[in-house]
């Protein structure tokens, strides 16, 4: 039977021996020959009946060596799972001084297999308890917000008419272009009609369209200029001027208001609150501006959310700057990514062990809280994640599971999900833990926040970047 040694070299390093003796390894090798020979069609032998000597010389080595690994895994997965109190560090990886495998087929031998661990410190966590302070940002939606929301809402549910009077922003014109020959209209020249938001006219002409109203014209426009969602000269002569392939036009026009369509705000009334909302969902204007915080709220809750546990991640890896295995991690990462040079890990160490650590951090809080995150709290997450990428709506349950169905076989989604509950489960604990202190901001203020957060965290990102290359 193999015999697995475990000895600790310090807290954070230890050493595995694993014994194979032939007794435990040569019935299954013979068998395998066996078995192999059964199978191979060796030219000069009826299949299956080739002698097995042939075909040990051939193949032995490849099923011995495939053999002695398979019961190496084995032994060492198993040894991993029974030692429940201990956290291993990456995997189990040759001890330098763990002796060459031969394979002497005509001298079977007892193999022995020395392999290097490295284990999470065995430490308590600093900083979790009430004297440890976080602030957290609450953020109060303003009266001015939740106007232009109502307005928003009115204006999206509202109807079309077509007006007399001064033009304002957020209408819409029709004019007759006239094409021009110095301040003459062309003979033979371009006359069309054209159609342009306000919003997205070129903000010079915007300025002289202002006040004016149906049956004015302004003189002597540069039509490339009047729509600014129309960026190149060939978006212009096909898709505001109708031209033909080929077709040219001068770019000086008369530019005369023919129509001026404005929105007319539906009235904040039932009929409005059922088509915004679903029928009966919301009664009165108050209720509706509820509905209008609700998304503003949830939006600026994740944010403030994210800010406080990267200040939390910040401040317990600075109170628990423990000891790590790094000459282990380090001959580990080298090995199990094959690509990266010395050079290039002697850079990016700093960041791999601060991740490793937060790792740590994190599994030590989710084992003292027994944190598991389920197939169906994933399933759950989609759903939620699916119907907030819809608007909402109440997806058909057909369309729905298909959806799901397909996102659940990415399983790198999957993996995703499951530490996005994990994460937030962890940040439950420790947000329990310690002492938060709300601090209310308006939205004005906590954007500031936010692009100060981005500018930080960008920084950090461009130094480790610099510091990569």
């Amino acid at each position: 039977m193999p015999k697995v040694i475990s000895k600790d070299i310090d807290s954070v390093n230890a050493k595995l021996t694993v014994s194979i003796p032939v007794s435990d390894y040569k019935p299954a090798y013979e068998g395998e020959l066996k078995k192999l020979r059964q199978k191979i069609d060796l030219k000069g032998f009826r299949k299956g009946k080739a002698p097995l000597g042939l075909v040990k010389k051939m193949y032995g080595e490849q099923v011995l060596m495939k053999l002695i690994n398979e019961l190496l895994d084995e032994e060492v997965n198993k040894f991993l799972q029974e030692d429940k109190d201990t956290k291993y560090l990456g995997q189990p990886i040759p001890s330098e001084d763990s002796p060459v495998m031969e394979f002497n087929l005509k001298d079977l031998k007892d193999y022995e297999f020395k392999l290097d661990l490295g284990k999470a410190p065995d430490v308590e966590l600093k900083g979790l308890d009430k004297k440890s302070k976080y602030s957290k940002y609450t953020i109060k939606i303003e009266k001015k917000i939740v106007d232009e929301g109502l307005e928003a809402l009115a204006k999206r549910f509202g109807e079309e008419v077509e007006v007399d009077e001064p033009i304002k922003e957020g209408d819409r014109i029709r004019a007759i272009v006239t094409e021009l020959d110095g301040k003459k209209a062309k003979e033979g020249g371009l006359v069309t009609s054209v159609v342009v938001l306000v919003d997205d006219m070129d903000e010079d002409i915007k300025k002289k369209v202002l006040k004016k109203k149906k049956g004015d014209t302004i003189k002597n426009i540069n039509i490339y200029k009047l729509d600014k969602q129309l960026t190149t000269k060939e978006d212009i002569d096909e898709h505001l001027l109708g031209l033909e392939e080929g077709e040219e036009v001068g770019e000086n026009f008369d530019f005369t208001i023919d129509e001026v369509i404005r929105i007319k705000p539906a009235e904040l009334n039932q009929e409005l609150f059922d088509k915004a909302f679903g029928e009966g969902v919301v009664s009165s204007k108050k209720e509706a501006i509820e509905k209008i915080k609700e998304p503003l709220i949830a939006h600026f809750d994740r944010q403030a959310d994210f800010i406080f546990a990267e200040e939390v991640r910040e401040k317990l890896l600075k109170k628990n700057e423990f000891e790590m295995p790094v000459d282990f991690l380090k001959r580990w990462i080298l090995m199990s990514d094959g690509k990266m040079t010395e050079e290039e890990l002697k850079e990016q160490l700093p960041v791999i062990l601060e991740s490793l650590r937060w790792d740590l951090i994190q599994s030590m809080i989710a084992k003292s809280a027994d944190i598991s995150v389920s197939h169906e709290e994933v399933e759950q997450d989609l759903i939620q994640k699916i119907e907030q990428y819809y608007g909402g709506a109440n997806l058909p349950e057909g369309i729905l599971n298909s959806l799901l169905e397909g996102i659940l076989k990415d399983e790198n989604e999957y993996r995703r999900v499951v530490k996005g509950i994990y994460d937030a489960k962890v940040m439950g604990v420790i947000a329990e833990k310690v002492k938060i202190e709300d601090k209310p901001v308006s939205v004005e203020e906590f954007e500031k926040v936010i692009k100060a957060f981005n500018e930080k965290r960008h920084e950090g990102h461009d130094h480790n970047h610099d510091h990569q290359h």
